[in-house]
C-alpha cells in the first residue's frame, strides 16, 4: 500500500490515504500522479516536502514521482497528529531560479503511536545532496561508455589479420598457378621426345628393312641400297659380314629408339599426371582466394560499420556526458543560488492573502514574504492521546486525556490489541509465560464472615457534623449503623423570573445574563430568531473571501449562488469556515465558464449544538430547485466550534476564483 496524490497546476489532492505508525523508518511510499496534458512540472526537478508536529522534511523524487516518508517527521511525539504533505519544483531560467509549489494536502489519517524502533538512522539527505549524488551516479555509468573505444580497435585489428591471410591465400594461388604453368611446359617437352622417340623407330625400321633387301639381293647377285632407300655406291661389293654388321647397327638402333619413346610415354604420364594435380591445387587455391578476398571484403564492410557505430556510440557517449556535467553544474549553480538567497519577512494584519515577492540583484534572489498576523488562538483539546508503558514493578500501565478509555484489550494470547474504526491492530505481546509457584504462607487466623448494614439514617441540624452511629443491636458479625446527615444551609433568595414583555417573548426560555445579577429571555437554539439577509456578493467586482464578522452567535445559514462562474476549464468551490474553524470544502460551486445555461445552488449550516451539519443542492437550472445532497464535510465532524460569531466563505486559487454571478447569506 501507498499513499497516492493527484497533481494537477498548483493543486494537490490524495487520492488514496493510508494510517503511518509512529517509528516508520521508509516504510511508507507516497506516489505523485501527474494529470495528462498538464505541463507545468515538465523539466523541473521535483522535491516533496512533509510535516507533523515534531519536523518538516523535503525529499527529491528521483524517479520524478515517488519518494519514501522521511523517518525524521515520524519521531517521538509525532502520534496523534496530521502528516501534511507538499510539493514544489525548480529548474533554471534567465533571471534566476524558478520555484513552483503546490497547497498542502493532509493525509486522512492520524500518525498512530508505535514502539520506537531505532537502528542507527542516518539523517536524511536534503534535497542539493539527492540531486548531486543523483547526477555523479549519471557522470559515473556514462565513463563506462571508453570501454567502446578499445572493442573498436580490437575489430580493426581482426580485420587487418583477415585481410592478411587473404593476402597469403592469393599468393599461394599464384604459386600454384605458377606451378601449373612449370608442369605443362614439361608435359609439352615430354610430347616432343615422344615424338622424336617415334620417328627414330620409323628411322630405325626403315633401316631393317633396307639391310633385309641387301641381304637378298646381294645373295642373288642384284643391286645394293642405301640406308635412305637409295642405291648403295659400293654396290654389292661387300660381304656378308658387312651386311650383317649393318643389320645388327639398325637392330641396336631400333632398341634405343624403342626405348627412348617408352621413356617419353612415361614422362608425359608423369607430366600429365602432375599437370592434372597442379591444376586441382591451382582451382582450390583459387578459390580459397577468392572466398578469402569475399571474407576480407566482407571483414572490411564490417569494420567500417564498426567504425561508423563505435563514432556514433563515443558521439553520444559524449554528449551525454556533456549533458551530466551540465546538469550537475546547473544543480551547484541552483543549490549556491538557493543557499545564497536572502529571506525577509514581514507582518500583515489577520485575514489578509500572505504575499512573496521574488527580486535578483547580482546573481543574488532575493525573497520578501509577507505573512498574515494568525487570529487569537484557543486551548487545543487533545482528548484522544493516551500511551502505554511498564513500571519497576513489570505492570502494564495505560495513560490517556480524556474521560473516554482508548480502545485496547488484552486477548486469549496476551497480545495487546488497538481495534481503529472497526480494524484491529496487534501491538504486540505483552502478556509473560506463568511463572513458578511461591512457597507456602503461614496458616492464617480462622476468618469471620463479618457484614455491614446502614440500618437507619437521621437529618441533623445544618452545621452539624455527618455521622455513622452503631446501633446497640450490632455484633462482631453483623454490623448495624445509623447514618446521620446534616441538613444544608438555607440558599439566597433567587434572581426570580424576568419580565414578559408581550406576545414576541412567545417561546424564549429565561438565562443569565452577561454580569450573573439577572435573567434576560433569549429564544431556544436560535430556531425563533428572525433571518436577516448579511449581504449579496457580486463576483465581477469581488472574486476573493467572503466574510462576516461580528456576529451574535448565529446558529443557521443559508447561502444562494446564482450562475457563479469562473474563467478555468475547471470547476472549483468556496470553503466554509466558522470562526476559522475548516468546516465543510466546496458546499458552494463554481462552474467553469464551458457551461452556457444558468445555474441556480443553495447550501444550508445548521449547528446543532455539539457540531455544524452542512447540506447542499446538487444544483440546478431552476431557482426554486432546493432538494438537498448528502452532507458536505470534512473527513470527520469538528467539536467545540460553538455557534458562529465569524462567517467566512473562503475563495479557491486566483486562477478558479469567481468572475461573474451573486452569492446571498441569509443568518440567524
Amino acid at each position: 500500500m501507498a499513499i497516492r496524490l493527484q497533481v494537477y497546476q498548483n493543486t494537490l489532492e490524495i487520492t488514496c490515504g493510508e494510517p503511518v505508525i509512529e517509528g516508520g523508518i521508509r516504510a511508507n511510499e507516497v506516489v505523485f500522479t501527474f494529470s495528462p496534458g498538464d505541463e507545468t512540472w515538465d523539466g523541473m526537478a521535483r522535491v516533496a516536502v512533509f510535516e507533523t508536529r515534531v519536523d518538516k522534511r523535503a525529499v527529491l523524487l528521483e524517479d520524478g514521482r515517488s519518494c519514501t516518508i522521511p523517518w525524521e517527521v515520524l519521531e517521538d511525539g509525532s502520534a496523534g497528529s496530521y502528516l501534511r504533505i507538499g510539493l514544489y519544483g525548480t529548474e533554471e531560467d534567465p533571471d534566476g531560479v524558478i520555484v513552483r509549489s503546490t497547497i498542502w494536502a493532509d493525509n486522512p489519517y492520524r500518525v498512530l503511536p508505535g514502539p520506537d524502533a531505532d537502528p542507527g538512522k542516518d539523517p536524511t539527505p536534503d534535497q542539493y545532496q539527492q540531486m548531486l549524488g543523483f547526477t555523479s551516479k549519471v557522470v559515473s555509468r556514462l565513463d563506462g561508455l571508453d570501454s567502446v573505444e578499445a572493442n573498436v580497435k580490437a575489430s580493426e585489428q581482426r580485420v587487418a589479420a583477415s585481410e592478411s591471410a587473404a593476402s597469403a591465400s592469393a599468393s599461394a594461388a599464384k604459386n600454384s598457378a605458377s606451378a601449373a604453368q612449370t608442369s605443362a611446359t614439361a608435359a609439352t617437352s615430354a610430347k616432343t621426345g615422344a615424338e622424336k622417340a617415334q620417328s627414330e623407330a620409323e628411322k630405325a625400321k626403315t633401316a631393317a628393312a633396307v639391310s633385309a633387301h641387301n641381304a637378298q639381293v646381294w645373295a642373288e647377285g642384284g643391286t645394293l641400297q642405301d640406308a635412305d632407300g637409295g642405291n648403295d655406291p659400293a654396290g654389292p661389293r661387300d660381304g656378308a659380314k658387312q651386311l650383317a654388321e649393318k643389320a645388327e647397327d639398325a637392330k641396336e638402333l631400333a632398341a634405343q629408339a624403342a626405348a627412348s619413346a617408352a621413356g617419353a610415354q612415361a614422362n608425359a604420364a608423369r607430366a600429365a599426371q602432375e599437370a592434372s594435380t597442379r591444376s586441382n591445387q591451382a582451382q582450390q587455391s583459387a578459390s580459397a582466394a577468392d572466398s578469402s578476398r569475399a571474407a576480407a571484403e566482407t571483414a572490411a564492410g564490417n569494420a567500417k560499420t564498426s567504425e561508423t557505430a563505435a563514432e556514433e556510440s563515443a558521439t553520444a557517449a559524449e554528449s551525454a556526458k556533456d549533458a551530466a556535467v551540465t546538469a550537475k553544474n546547473g544543480a551547484e549553480d541552483a543549490r549556491t543560488a538557493i543557499e545564497n538567497m536572502q529571506v525577509s519577512a514581514n507582518t500583515l494584519p489577520a485575514g489578509t492573502e500572505a504575499t512573496v515577492t521574488k527580486t535578483v540583484e547580482d546573481g543574488t534572489v532575493k525573497l520578501n514574504f509577507g505573512l498574515p498576523q494568525g487570529a487569537d488562538g484557543g486551548a487545543i483539546a487533545a482528548d484522544g492521546l493516551w500511551g502505554v508503558r511498564v513500571d519497576e514493578n513489570g505492570d502494564l500501565i495505560l495513560t490517556y486525556v480524556g474521560d473516554e478509555v482508548p480502545p485496547l484489550s488484552i486477548n486469549e494470547d496476551g497480545d495487546l490489541i488497538y481495534t481503529l474504526d472497526g480494524n484491529e491492530v496487534n501491538l504486540g505481546h505483552v502478556v509473560g509465560a506463568p511463572g513458578a509457584d511461591g512457597a507456602t504462607g503461614p496458616e492464617g487466623p480462622p476468618g469471620q464472615a463479618a457484614t455491614i448494614e446502614i440500618a437507619e439514617t437521621e437529618t441533623v441540624e445544618p452545621g452539624t457534623p455527618a455521622a455513622m452511629v452503631e446501633l446497640p443491636e450490632s455484633t462482631p458479625q453483623a454490623r448495624r449503623y445509623k447514618a446521620q446527615v446534616p441538613q444544608g444551609i438555607q440558599g439566597p433568595a433567587g434572581l426570580g423570573v424576568p419580565p414578559i414583555s408581550g406576545p414576541e417573548d412567545a417561546g424564549k426560555v429565561p438565562t443569565v445574563n452577561g454580569d450573573g445579577t439577572g435573567y434576560v429571555l433569549e429564544a431556544v437554539s436560535g430556531g425563533e430568531r428572525e433571518w436577516t439577509m448579511l449581504g449579496e456578493t457580486d463576483c465581477s467586482v469581488v472574486s476573493g473571501n467572503i466574510i462576516y464578522d461580528g456576529l451574535d452567535n448565529y446558529t443557521e445559514f443559508l447561502i444562494k449562488a446564482e450562475t457563479v462562474k469562473n474563467d478555468s476549464s475547471s470547476q472549483s468551490g468556496y470553503s466554509l469556515y466558522i470562526n476559522e474553524e475548516a468546516i465543510a470544502q466546496f458546499p458552494v460551486s463554481i462552474r467553469n465558464s464551458s457551461l452556457a445555461t444558468e445555474y441556480f445552488q443553495w447550501a444550508a449550516a445548521r449547528f446543532n449544538g455539539l457540531v455544524w451539519e452542512i447540506t447542499a443542492t446538487p444544483g440546478a437550472t431552476l431557482e426554486t430547485n432546493l432538494a438537498m445532497a448528502d452532507p458536505k464535510t470534512p473527513y470527520n465532524f469538528v467539536l467545540d466550534v460553538g455557534a458562529a460569531s465569524k462567517f467566512e466563505l473562503r475563495a479557491p486559487l486566483p486562477q478558479y476564483q469567481a468572475v461573474s454571478g451573486k452569492i446571498t447569506v441569509w443568518g440567524r
